[in-house]
């Protein structure tokens, strides 16, 4: 009984303790305005510091959801690089069992004419490269000529403006082709010759390689058509602007035909029959 009695003194104690505090508080606040300010200005900040505890524990809370969508979603890009991984080997495979018949080597150009009827390139790629006597010479904009000279490091072209240089080339629209050459009335012309007269051109229709070369890939693009003209009522003649700028030549391509050998050898055969 004496325990109970004195529990309850002590929670009485307590209790008016805090209903002083409380009553002394209220009278100070209502005893000033910076009384007030600084007693609104401490009960925000312990606000302010409940608030940040309770938002810090649902965060906390909440970190298992979070790490269980992470792994979810780390496992979900996991399985699908894995399947990235799986095609690209299946493409690499491919393309290693499917041999190529070209390849490029990359060149610069660091002597070029142009004001000569036999003019000529120099690159920077040798037999050291391996580059070879015979294989063509482009740009995106066109047949820039076949190389006739090697050394290790440099090797000679022979530029498409020339007089003995032609190239076998085509109308893009219907594949009538024909050999085409530099006709010398300016850097940035060229005629087309032999096509047949059944074929129907137009201005503005697209010239490219014809593809009927061991050293010029087809359907490299090489200008466009201008005018034509019917040559003894038995071929037509078509002038060709070049997309090709020969002045301005820097960053070329050696075209490396894999086949190119095994080609020549079965010209070499036909030649001797």
């Amino acid at each position: 009984m004496n325990k109970r009695y004195g529990l309850l003194l002590v929670v009485a104690n307590v209790a008016l303790f805090v209903f002083l505090e409380a009553a002394a508080v209220f009278m100070i606040a209502n005893g000033g305005i910076v009384q007030r300010y600084k007693i609104t200005g401490a009960v925000r900040d312990i606000q302010s510091t409940w608030w940040g505890a309770l938002s810090d524990a649902r965060s906390y809370i909440g970190l298992k959801e979070v790490n269980a969508a992470l792994s979810e979603e780390n496992t979900r890009l996991h399985n699908r690089l894995l399947l990235y991984e799986a095609a690209e080997s299946e493409l690499d495979r491919i393309f290693s069992e499917t041999r190529k018949t070209f390849d490029y080597l990359s060149a610069t150009v660091i002597m070029n004419t142009t004001d000569r009827q036999q003019n000529f390139l120099i690159l920077n790629k040798g037999s050291k490269s391996g580059v070879s006597e015979g294989m063509g010479v482009v740009t995106d904009k066109g047949v820039v000529g076949i190389v006739e000279a090697v050394t290790d490091n440099y090797c000679r072209v022979l530029s498409f403006l020339n007089a003995s240089q032609a190239v076998s080339a085509k109308i893009a629209k219907n594949n009538y082709f024909g050999p085409m050459r530099w006709n010398r009335k300016s850097i940035g012309t060229a005629t087309m010759s032999d096509v047949s007269i059944h074929c129907e051109v137009n201005p503005g229709d697209t010239i490219t390689t014809s593809g009927y070369s061991s050293i010029f890939p087809t359907d490299i693009p090489l200008g466009i058509a201008v005018s034509n003209n019917i040559v003894n009522g038995t071929y037509m003649e078509i002038e060709v602007d070049l997309f090709q700028n020969f002045k301005t030549l820097r960053d070329v391509y050696i075209v490396i035909n894999h086949d190119l050998a095994e080609i020549r050898l079965l010209d070499d055969t036909n030649k001797k029959k």
